[in-house]
């Protein structure tokens, strides 16, 4: 049933179109702002606590929800997992927009690029060209990891719940780095989503390997390994490996004589398609072979 799931939420995301208009998230932000108001003083609810203590309460009602669907047809239930994955993927569909910048690059609208452009890359764009495409295949091998495959992941662990509270921890997490809170609770917040996200990116970073160029992502891998003293390892090693593999260049913002073009993106988009199709078909066997229901 979990790679039926799977399978139908995928095709819902690449042939229902405009369905981020359905993935409304600002609510959880309004919620955590609330609660956090209402706790304001009480300072044993700071940190974890708070954290664990706002996340439960939906991961309770889902878990709820579904027993009770289950228990009066497990296709209800079915039915029921494909809505939660479904809403946990995303919000916004990377790919598309994306192909979109790159369509209107193409045909030299710059001011409709850089709109698509804008939905992708949330802080600044650089100015320079090499290095503007450079961060942007960075960070579509980050978002394949974080929007899809790391929710798949988790979808596959813990079912609905898994991918809810995924989902729950980018976007707490992204909201804080975005304010640059550093209370206890948003320190707590972003610590949870690493933790999360440290499984599933670095199996997305081997399906980039296996879907690309080994040898070289091998060797980055390890050099990545040894060196890397970055607060966030996963993003690293997830666009380490995913430049490595698609063989895009390196190119990186001290060292500009590896100039990138936009067909870099490309290739970038089409390893992160191979990668789903690993995922897939990995999920596909563990299922025929009874590891997985």
């Amino acid at each position: 049933m979990t790679l039926i799931t799977i399978l139908v939420s995928l095709l819902i995301e690449r042939y229902v179109h405009r369905l981020e208009d359905y993935r409304h998230v600002n609510w959880i932000n309004s919620y955590v702002n609330w609660a956090c108001a209402k706790m304001v003083n009480v300072k044993w609810a700071d940190g974890p606590v708070c954290v664990i203590m706002l996340i439960a309460p939906i991961l309770i009602i889902i878990s709820v929800i579904s027993y009770f669907l289950h228990d009066i047809h497990s296709f209800f239930s079915f039915l029921f997992g494909i809505f939660i994955l479904s809403y946990s993927i995303g919000p916004k569909r990377m790919h598309e927009q994306v192909q979109d910048f790159i369509a209107s690059r193409k045909q030299g609208d710059n001011e409709g690029a850089l709109l698509h452009l804008g939905n992708v890359l949330d802080d600044d764009i650089p100015s320079n060209e090499t290095l503007l495409i450079l961060k942007l295949n960075k960070e579509i091998f980050i978002q394949t990891s974080r929007r899809l495959l790391s929710v798949l992941f988790w979808f596959a662990i813990l079912g609905p719940i898994g991918a809810a509270l995924f989902r729950l921890a980018c976007v707490i997490q992204e909201e804080k780095t975005r304010t640059q809170d550093e209370s206890e609770f948003a320190l707590a917040a972003i610590r949870l989503q690493y933790i999360l996200h440290w499984i599933p990116s670095r199996l997305t970073a081997l399906s980039y390997a296996i879907s690309g160029s080994f040898v070289h992502a091998q060797e980055c891998w390890r050099e990545t390994g040894e060196n890397n003293t970055s607060t966030d390892k996963n993003n690293d090693i997830l666009t380490c490996i995913g430049l490595s593999a698609a063989q895009t260049g390196a190119a990186t913002e001290e060292d500009k004589k590896d100039i990138l073009d936009i067909d870099s993106v490309n290739e970038s988009l089409k390893l992160c398609m191979r990668s789903i199709m690993v995922w897939v078909t990995i999920i596909a066997v563990m299922t025929l072979a009874g590891w997985m229901t």
